[in-house]
């Protein structure tokens, strides 16, 4: 048994390896692009483009119903299975050409009526992420993680390119930003309907009405979650925006940068984490299994959290323009909801891993209500201040809720003297943080190298030793 559960982390570590390699290149080389962009663009062009990409978000789930996590959920299911899989992919496919068509024809109408900035941007951009989403999703589904990392990094790196030659060079603003965005995702798309042959797998006589309505009955009560999650992560900028003004919007989203190259390293890991829990959910010591792997994911991203904070307060000043220098201060705000929002997703991969995907929903709307009651209720008192607490707030509801409700699935408990002590560092963290000198900020960086060296001592000695053991081999 033990030898089993050590296979499956090999398996967990390869293919978050795997991942990896197409996405943090790409992600973190594109975070490091943001003093390019906050030097070239005003914060009113960042905040409009911020804005449209928050609305595309909103949009997603209510036109497609998530039906892409279905595709992946069900493909795992049918890997083995041919006939299966073309219809499950047959279905998505053709199901989410017609949602789109659909789309297209209520935005035209509407549009006739209410003027949309760059509009026509905004319809062909959520038109390409549903089936970007949804490739992306099929790549996972098959086990075809080679294909899901360079598409990854395909689409990542034509939009660095383009945004580098559109923006800066011919000075295209926020309209550069929003080709671009359709051009690489429209890439992505076709590298992977060509690299695994979806075109010989998608036929009409495929399409199956049963497969359907189980993947509907799966993704459906996936959609008021993602809309809640909108409302924690993303109504803060709607909010900002009517009380505060787009400029203020402009500042938030560069505040909230940092934090989403946090999620971005986390996701990676949650990616391959879904799958595997799902792999291995019949398992008898799969309680066992879960536990190990959340006990170690949460020790990582706590300790690159708080390192994370202990960096921006060195590098703050040379990489971020002076015109956006308020966003220092929401910082550590939102990089502590990050951890909340990926501590959250890997305890909810039971959800999915079991198929409980109504209790999502149920969890996931407590959250949006504290978030908009608290973020309205402060804003005018606190200013940007609101969006930032308002969001670490309904994280940490929604944690305390889905960990006791998970139990009731599977027993998968949190170390209260890991919890304890985590707390304690990132309080000393931000601290240091918010006193801006200097070479308390770099004392307290070593504090944390030492301490999440300290923390993580087993993965770091199982990596030493798989090192020597090849070192040796060689």
């Amino acid at each position: 048994m033990g030898r089993n559960r050590l296979s499956r982390g090999k398996e967990l570590v390869k293919n978050t390896a795997i991942v990896a390699v197409g996405k943090v290149c790409t992600k973190f080389l594109s975070f490091f692009l943001l003093p390019f962009y906050t030097a070239v663009l005003s914060t009113e062009e960042y905040g409009i483009v911020d804005l449209l990409n928050t609305y595309i978000s909103l949009l997603l789930p209510i036109i497609a119903f998530q039906i892409e996590d279905a595709l992946f959920r069900f493909l795992v299911d049918v890997r083995q299975n041919e006939e299966g899989k073309r219809k499950v992919i047959s279905t998505v496919t053709l199901f989410a050409a017609f949602q789109s068509a659909i789309f297209i024809v209520i935005f035209l109408v509407i549009q006739q009526f209410v003027t949309v900035q760059y509009g026509n941007y905004l319809m062909i951009n959520v038109v390409v992420s549903i089936f970007s989403g949804a490739m992306l999703q099929l790549t996972r589904g098959v086990g075809d993680n080679y294909t899901y990392a360079f598409g990854s990094f395909l689409t990542a790196l034509v939009a660095i390119l383009m945004n580098i030659g559109l923006v800066l060079f011919l000075r295209m603003g926020a309209e550069g930003l929003l080709i671009t965005a359709f051009v690489s995702n429209l890439i992505g798309v076709c590298y992977i309907v060509l690299k695994d042959k979806v075109y010989r797998l998608v036929r009409l006589k495929w399409f199956d009405r049963g497969y359907l309505k189980e993947m509907l009955a799966y993704s459906l009560p996936l959609v008021p979650n993602y809309l809640s999650w909108w409302v924690v992560g993303a109504s803060d900028k709607s909010i900002v925006r009517y009380f505060l003004g787009i400029s203020q919007n402009g500042i938030l989203s560069v505040s909230q940068k940092f934090s989403t190259a946090y999620t971005s390293f986390y996701s990676i890991f949650n990616l391959t984490w879904t799958e595997s829990a799902s792999v291995h959910r019949g398992d008898e010591d799969r309680e066992i299994f879960y536990s190990q792997i959340i006990d170690m994911a949460f020790r990582v991203l706590a300790c690159v959290c708080m390192g994370i904070i202990a960096v921006v307060a060195l590098i703050f000043p040379y990489m971020i323009h002076e015109n956006y220098a308020e966003s220092y201060y929401q910082i550590p705000i939102y990089m502590v909801s990050s951890l909340l929002y990926s501590v959250i997703g890997i305890y909810s991969v039971v959800y999915i891993a079991y198929k409980k995907t109504d209790k999502i929903a149920k969890t996931s709307l407590v959250a949006a209500i504290i978030n908009v009651t608290v973020n309205v209720g402060l804003i005018r008192y606190i200013g940007l201040y609101a969006a930032s607490i308002s969001s670490a707030v309904a994280y940490g509801v929604m944690l305390v809720i889905r960990y006791f409700d998970i139990q009731n699935i599977v027993r998968v408990r949190m170390k209260r003297s890991v919890l304890l002590t985590v707390i304690l560092c990132m309080m000393l963290d931000f601290v240091t943080y918010y006193l801006r000198i200097t070479w308390l900020s770099w004392m307290n960086l070593l504090l944390i190298a030492v301490f999440s060296a300290f923390m993580n001592r087993k993965i770091l000695l199982k990596m030493l030793r798989a090192v020597r053991s090849k070192m040796r081999k060689e």
